[in-house]
């Protein structure tokens, strides 16, 4: 490798690496919270990918979520309700002998609905025996509850208290090897159920939620900590009571938590990690409350029952990994279950190594893409290079619920390919730009591109193919240089010439050189052209076109810019370049060429636009083509049959009498010359019809 060209490769290199480098800088100079957000987002990425390779079975028991939605507010009475109305509903669905059925709500205190609460507010106004007759005879909504609740495996819901002023027994935590319970979230203190529900009750589980930095419920607790004490999550308290264990058992390594027969893996924060979208839907049925308290809806025997609601009174609504509001309940019943999945999704031993690898892998392989490979298959590369990056992610969820997100190795590789693309991108462009300056002088833009993709050919060898050769020309353009102002004539071209190469450009046509008013162009050449004969004839009609309204711009009009007339033949050439190194100049030799050129001469002849010679007549179809009938090319030794597009606004009948017009001029050129006058006249600005006319009415030599 040459010195230029390591400079030109290093160049690139350092600036994929201190691209790599910035976005690490990036990183670490983010808040903990954008960092937490954007790392959990791509956690959840991975986990919905890995979703849709594996279907989990629907959880047995069954889970039900009994919602006291809007519906059920609105008929039933306003929210909080008396404890006596929940204990009917709970009574509703604990003859179908709920495998466990947990209260996603605080009941703190006494039931303030209750009429004997309402009686003791009033005591002082009424005499003791009268008081204590009431409070026999009234209904205690804490004690219907509390009955309800004792014959049930229930569990009911406790929060964490920053003031440490509740109170609620702790958990019974068995420790066994080296085993240990750090959980990180911790509470000066806890609010429980009031007492008698308490008592009532088979467990207790913690029922608030903790929110990502982006407010979405992510995580729920296995354990938290209040005053020292141990108390599980809801989730896991439910599984405890179901497995009638009295006890947790922590044990490891790995940290795992027993319940009864059943093992989980127990985090080192105890935050369960959801996963987005995988108990979703079905797997979990939803039941409005006001079905169960009307009879319209049962639960099924043995089921998991989770009680909460939807309805805004009750203040439940949380955002969940899919960004859509669901209430606190269903974001429980989906950590039910994922714990009787055994799903608890955790980072891989030595995370931190691994992710420190693949930040030095990841950009070093993206920077070698992009200067080994190019920048369509580099780029192809680095798409692959994620892919297997995202399937290794993958690949370690389903295999072990390892979860790893190499978000930062991935967003370092995508902006090292972007630094080093486009620095070489440029400094490519640089090294164009310096062949540029030296041969764009000397070769036709093509060929030049030609030594830009290759800048070992220094001479294009010659060869022999097919070409269709298009010539155009302005008529009377040397009475116009007469008569116009030389500056004024020059700006005509050069706004005539520019829109003459754009048309020549977009149908595949080469420049090979401009000389005077005319243009000498080629296709299927240097490079195939499928389909070159009409590519052609299309490019002549758009610059017919094109060249009339030219002649109306004002510039034009006031120098008389005339008419332009186009040859065109197809035929075998000679291309390559010729000359010397100093000047090469890519062209075509051939009879095709002269053809071409003697053709647009023929247009004065018709007093046609578009010339078109016998061979690429005989490779278009005919019905597309007006004959104009035969000429003597100079230089050529037979006459030659030309041809031309028929005017585009001319009837098939139109072309029939046309036709009819040219046959009958051999045997009657008086009456062919009639039938043409009628034929200009009905299209009128054809002057094709004219010409042949007047020719057929000159007398003919004897």
């Amino acid at each position: 490798m040459t010195r230029k060209r390591r400079f030109a490769t290093r160049i690139p290199l350092l600036t994929g690496v201190l691209a790599a480098a910035v976005v690490v800088m990036l990183a670490a100079l983010l808040s903990q919270a954008w960092r937490e957000i954007a790392m959990a987002q791509a956690e959840d990425a991975v986990m919905r990918v890995a979703n849709l390779l594996q279907v989990e079975p629907a959880p047995k028991p069954d889970i039900v979520v009994v919602d006291i939605d809007q519906a059920t507010i609105q008929q039933i009475g306003a929210w909080p309700w008396p404890r006596e109305r929940l204990g009917a509903l709970v009574g509703r669905m604990a003859t179908t002998k709920p495998a466990a059925l947990a209260l996603d709500m605080l009941l703190a205190d006494a039931d303030p609905r209750s009429p004997i609460a309402e009686l003791k507010r009033r005591g002082a106004a009424l005499e003791a025996d009268t008081l204590a007759a009431l409070t026999r005879a009234a209904p205690d909504g804490d004690a219907v509850l509390a009955g309800v609740l004792a014959e049930v495996p229930g569990v009911l819901g406790l929060v964490l208290d920053p003031a440490q002023t509740g109170h609620a027994p702790a958990a019974q935590v068995l420790v066994r090897g080296t085993g240990k319970l750090h959980p990180l979230w911790q509470g000066a203190g806890i609010i429980g159920p009031h007492r008698p529900l308490m008592q009532a009750a088979s467990g207790l589980g913690i029922i608030a939620l903790p929110g990502d930095a982006d407010g979405v419920i992510r995580r729920l607790p296995l354990f938290v900590t209040a005053a020292g004490a141990p108390y599980p999550g809801l989730a896991l308290e439910i599984l405890r009571v179901w497995q009638d264990a009295s006890a947790f058992v922590v044990q490891g390594p790995p940290a795992a938590v027993l319940v009864g027969d059943r093992r989980l893996t127990l985090p080192d924060d105890a935050l369960l990690r959801l996963v987005p979208g995988r108990f979703d839907g079905p797997a979990i049925r939803h039941v409005s409350a006001r079905d169960i308290l009307s009879g319209a809806s049962t639960i099924a025997p043995g089921a998991f029952v989770l009680v909460g609601g939807s309805a805004p009174a009750l203040g439940g609504l949380r955002i969940a990994q899919d960004d859509a509001l669901v209430p606190a309940v269903t974001i429980q019943a989906r950590a039910l279950a994922q714990v009787l999945a055994g799903i608890v999704p955790r980072a891989p031993p030595q995370a931190g190594i691994l992710q420190a690898v693949l930040l030095l892998l990841a950009p070093g392989l993206a920077i070698w893409a992009a200067l080994a490979l190019g920048p369509v298959h580099g780029l192809l590369a680095l798409i692959s290079g994620l892919a297997s990056l995202l399937a290794a992610s993958v690949g370690l969820f389903l295999g072990g619920h390892w979860l790893l997100a190499p978000l930062l190795p991935a967003v370092a590789a995508v902006t090292a390919f972007g630094g080093t693309s486009v620095v070489s991108f440029v400094e490519t462009r640089r090294r164009e730009a310096r062949i540029r300056q030296r041969f764009e002088q000397h070769l036709a833009p093509q060929v030049v591109s030609m030594i830009i993709a290759d800048p070992g050919l220094l001479k294009l060898r010659g060869e022999k193919r097919e070409i269709t050769a298009l010539f155009t020309d302005v008529e009377d353009f040397t009475a116009m240089t007469e008569r116009a102002e030389p500056e004024a004539l020059v700006g005509v071209l050069d706004d005539y010439f520019e829109g003459l190469a754009e048309i020549l450009v977009r149908h595949g046509g080469m420049i090979d050189k401009i000389v005077g008013d005319a243009i000498h162009a080629f296709f299927n050449a240097p490079l195939d052209l499928a389909d070159h004969p009409a590519k052609a004839l299309a490019c002549a009609i758009d610059i017919a076109h094109w060249s009339d309204a030219f002649r109306s711009r004002p510039a034009a009009r006031a120098i008389g810019f005339g008419r332009t007339r186009i040859g065109i033949e197809t035929g075998p050439a000679v291309v390559g370049d010729v000359g010397i190194r100093s000047k090469l100049d890519y062209t075509a030799h051939g009879a095709v060429v002269n053809s071409a050129a003697r053709l647009e001469a023929a247009n004065k002849i018709f007093a046609s636009t578009i010339c078109l010679g016998p061979r690429i007549s005989g490779l278009l179809p005919q019905e597309a083509l007006r004959p104009l009938g035969e000429v003597q090319l100079r230089g050529f030794s037979t006459a030659s049959r030309v041809f031309e597009p028929w005017p585009e606004a001319t009837s098939p009948a139109w072309r029939q009498r046309y036709i009819d017009a040219a046959a009958l001029a051999e045997r009657n050129p008086p009456a062919a010359a009639a039938l043409f006058e009628e034929l200009a006249e009905e299209a009128a600005g054809d002057d094709v019809c004219r010409r042949r006319a007047a020719v057929l009415r000159q007398p003919r030599p004897a």
